[in-house]
């Protein structure tokens, strides 16, 4: 069977940043860096206080900027690339981190440093207790943090990074008024993507970052939500997620229609609890570039999320850059 293929792939060929030529999507984000930078310059000779000089060098760095090629989620090849024809870097229950002293982590760091570090889609669970929303796995007793707080964090490294478009899933253990009250307060609703219709294609990387739509948000209860915050079952096709080693691992459809337009790859050893050493085996090149390969080749399309515990060990990015045909940024 295809999809018990684990041996070592080549990276997967495509171009390279320096090779693409981006298109009016693109131009419609870099005109908007030039109107900004041709803004800073008009203030500068108006200044009322006679700072014009001082700030030429700040208007400089502006239209440098905006001269440069526009790099979406790091990488100018992928601009013009489709939403559902992107792949992200994601990590299992991402709020479950050692770093934030939880009980049997799933990762090592906190989701902050997952974002600076290039994580780019998030499984997150959302709980209510006695000290209001929070996430927690499992259990709150086990480990917890602040709902709101956490994901104004994620916020605020949006509104710093306006480049970089996200996913995520959270597995709602709360009302759906509770989900968009705490997806409102933290300000992630205000830059959610609404699923195009079936059948309908989805925006580029640069269509969403014109239009400062650069979230995905999905639920995996049943109930019905605003257009900004669907089912993710009813958009996303996933793989089972219990596998006690490596040999285990498969394609199979798990939840999800199978004419879904996206897809989840879950990827990791649960032998019953996390640990990073099962990580070792589960991320190892080989065995994460032979899985990705396998199942992009079953479905006839990459996954757009392959998700993992202790996203640091192994080669996930590189692996995640070899299925979107691009070369792996530096650090």
């Amino acid at each position: 069977m295809a999809c018990a293929l684990l041996t070592a792939c080549g990276d997967a060929s495509g171009p390279s940043a320096a090779d693409v030529d981006t298109d009016a999507s693109v131009d419609v984000v870099n005109d908007t860096l030039h109107d900004t930078a041709g803004d800073a310059e008009s203030d500068a000779m108006t200044d009322a206080d006679g700072d014009a000089r001082s700030d030429a060098s700040d208007v400089a760095d502006v239209t440098d900027a905006a001269d440069a090629p526009l790099a979406c989620n790091g990488h100018v090849a992928l601009c013009d690339r489709p939403f559902d024809e992107v792949v992200l870097a994601g990590t299992h229950n991402s709020m479950a981190s050692d770093e934030d002293v939880f009980f049997a982590p799933n990762q090592t760091w906190s989701i902050e440093r997952q974002l600076a570090d290039g994580i780019r889609a998030m499984l997150i669970d959302t709980y209510r207790d006695e000290d209001g929303l929070a996430l927690c796995h499992a259990d709150c007793f086990l480990g917890r943090l602040d709902a709101v707080e956490e994901l104004t964090i994620i916020t605020d490294f949006l509104q710093d990074h306006p480049h970089e478009v996200m996913a995520f899933i959270f597995q709602d253990g709360i009302s759906m008024d509770d989900s968009v009250t705490l997806l409102e307060a933290s300000g992630l609703a205000a830059l959610a993507i609404t699923p195009p219709g079936p059948g309908e294609p989805w925006p580029t990387l640069a269509e969403l970052i014109a239009a400062d739509t650069r979230v995905l948000l999905t639920h995996e209860s049943g109930a019905s939500g605003p257009s900004w915050f669907p089912r993710a079952w009813d958009i996303f096709v996933d793989t089972p997620y219990s596998f006690a080693s490596v040999d285990e691992f498969s394609c199979r459809q798990n939840r999800g229609p199978t004419d879904a337009p996206l897809r989840l790859l879950n990827h990791w050893i649960g032998a019953p609890l996390p640990l990073p050493a099962l990580a070792e085996e589960a991320n190892a090149r080989d065995t994460l570039q032979g899985r990705a390969d396998a199942c992009t080749e079953a479905w006839g399309r990459p996954p757009t999320i392959l998700a993992v515990d202790f996203y640091e060990i192994g080669a996930l990015f590189e692996v995640v850059d070899a299925l979107n045909g691009v070369g792996t940024a530096p650090p």
